[in-house]
């Protein structure tokens, strides 16, 4: 497939796609004004989920090197954005001009919201110890 084609074929996957919950009513319901907690908590949920799927092949992959767990996170989140069909910019009404492209910038923030999830169940472990 070419690229432009590859892009055709994810943005028809999403509009497509019109159960509950999917890319095509959030933008819908984005527009009638409900409020921005609902991609967050999307983006939480997918941060969470990215998190388990990281850790999950790092004991998978018990000789896996640190510095490649920010590029297998990336990664993991990307699929993730790309499987949901849940791009931030699209449904923030930000023009961007390839879906790929809002699939690919989500995936990353959802990959850097796994690191933060690590870290905040790593000082929510500790502080469980201490007490």
């Amino acid at each position: 497939m070419q690229p432009s084609s590859v892009a055709v074929f994810i943005q028809t996957a999403c509009v497509l796609n019109t159960r509950p919950g999917s890319y095509t009513l959030i933008r819908n319901h984005h527009k009638e004004g409900i409020p921005i907690e609902f991609l967050l908590q999307k983006v939480l949920a997918l941060s969470m989920l990215s998190e388990i799927i990281t850790n999950f092949i790092k004991t998978l992959v018990p000789n896996l090197e640190k510095a490649y767990i920010p590029t297998i996170a990336g990664v993991v989140g990307i699929i993730l954005s790309w499987l949901t069909c849940v791009g931030i910019f699209n449904t923030l009404d930000i023009p961007v001009k390839y879906a790929a492209v809002d699939y690919l910038l989500t995936g990353i923030i959802i990959s850097r919201g796994a690191n933060l999830v690590h870290d905040l169940a790593d000082k929510l472990n500790k502080e469980q110890a201490r007490a």
